[in-house]
């Protein structure tokens, strides 16, 4: 796995451990309380923008490694002299 991969699954762990956090955090509340209410309204903004970036991060990594897939197929077909039908 590259250096990109593991950079981007540490990402991903820690975003995972935020929304984790925030989760307990909002469940240890009592939504009837006025002011829990405006304590779960905020962390639930927070998990949000959190889920977001974790999101973002795991499409990063697909694409990364759809791309080594290409590349890997690619260098296969190479190897094997095999040609698309697009050619």
């Amino acid at each position: 796995m590259k250096d990109s991969e593991n950079g981007l699954k540490s990402q991903i762990d820690k975003y995972q451990k935020e929304c984790d956090d925030y989760n307990t955090k909002i469940s240890k509340l009592n939504p009837q309380n006025e002011f829990d209410k405006i304590k779960i309204k905020s962390l639930t903004e927070q998990l949000q923008g959190t889920e977001r970036l974790k999101k973002d991060l795991i499409e990063g990594l697909n694409r990364l490694f759809t791309q080594d897939k290409q590349f890997v197929l690619s260098d296969l077909n190479s190897l094997y002299g095999i040609t698309s039908d697009e050619e």
